[in-house]
């Protein structure tokens, strides 16, 4: 383990999940981002990935987010921050199996953790950022605050929200059920591809997630308590757009099944997500009720918050649809 080489890259479109090679966790030593490394360690080790262990440095060192709060002696003895933290860093790998993965101890300092994260995954092409938060015990209090939201809401590639419980969520190694919601948007083909190639990897099957939204306008109407009652066959017309989906999105053939389910769509999400024992959730960064930005709509909040497993937020944007020209040169400038 050394310090972070500061090589630099920048990316058009996030990498495919098969073609992981740098993983960042970011650390505040505190107990809800523990779980991010075990996590971020399986999956490396698995795809050949190195891990960027990161701690970010804010302009304050007494701040909310110092590494001092922890280890109060350190300010009796004027101990220097750069050095407590740097030991920090290494005592954090340390404690966790690391054999067969290059970690870098990385230390940044930078105004604000958030855009220290983000800068920091951009200049080293970083393919994943795996997040420790809160689980549905800390709803109020994501990672450190507004980070984590803020992180998923602008990072260049994809996010990982691994939760602080009691009972430990399986690793990668041990995910066998992935659950793909989607809402037909112009995101949905990349992100079940996504899924595939993730499941692909961990020999996992698919199942693939619609939720018909209730409107609650339908309420005030006597005799209309769905919105099936106002479209008779939209059951039947989302169907067969979830079997073509299956059918037309691409990527490695793994078991998939196909569910549809009415309702609200977080909650709806997270019920079928306990129900059948989901083991981790892809989600899009874009989409799910056409909403543009991740964070700002209820539903993959709820979902990120709530969820009863791992999340992961898949950044499709400025991804071209599939069979498009640009997509086809994205895929051809990947490793084979």
């Amino acid at each position: 383990m050394k310090r972070a080489r500061h090589a630099s890259g920048q990316r058009s479109a996030p990498t495919r999940w098969n073609h992981l090679r740098k993983i960042l966790v970011p650390t505040d030593f505190s107990k809800r981002t523990a779980r991010a490394l075990p996590y971020a360690l399986d999956l490396a080790r698995q795809q050949g990935a190195e891990v960027h262990l990161l701690h970010v440095i804010p302009p304050l060192e007494g701040d909310a987010y110092s590494p001092l709060r922890y280890s109060p002696e350190a300010a009796v003895l004027h101990q220097r921050p750069d050095k407590l933290i740097y030991d920090l860093l290494a005592s954090t790998a340390e404690t966790h199996d690391t054999e067969g993965v290059h970690v870098e101890l990385v230390k940044q300092r930078g105004m604000t953790v958030a855009g220290t994260i983000l800068d920091y995954a951009q200049r080293q092409a970083v393919d994943l950022i795996v997040i420790g938060t809160h689980g549905v015990t800390g709803v109020r209090h994501f990672f450190l605050g507004s980070v984590a939201e803020e992180v998923v809401h602008r990072a260049c590639c994809h996010v990982l929200i691994v939760h602080e419980r009691d009972d430990a969520e399986p690793l990668p190694s041990d995910v066998r059920r992935v659950l793909v919601p989607v809402d037909f948007s112009p995101s949905s083909p990349d992100l079940l591809r996504q899924a595939r190639h993730l499941a692909a990897a961990y020999n996992a099957e698919i199942d693939l997630l619609h939720v018909v939204e209730s409107p609650s306008f339908l309420a005030p109407f006597a005799g209309l308590a769905t919105l099936h009652d106002l479209v008779p066959d939209l059951h039947e017309q989302a169907q067969a757009r979830l079997e073509r989906l299956l059918e037309e999105a691409g990527g490695p053939d793994v078991p998939a099944r196909v569910h549809l389910t009415e309702g609200r769509p977080a909650a709806a999400i997270l019920d079928f997500a306990r129900q059948h024992g989901a083991d981790l959730i892809v989600i899009a960064t874009r989409g799910l009720s056409g909403v543009k930005h991740f964070f700002l709509g209820s539903v993959t909040e709820r979902v990120v918050r709530a969820a009863p497993c791992p999340v992961l937020s898949v950044n499709t944007a400025g991804v071209p649809a599939a069979g498009a020209p640009q997509r086809a040169a994205l895929e051809a400038e990947q490793p084979g």
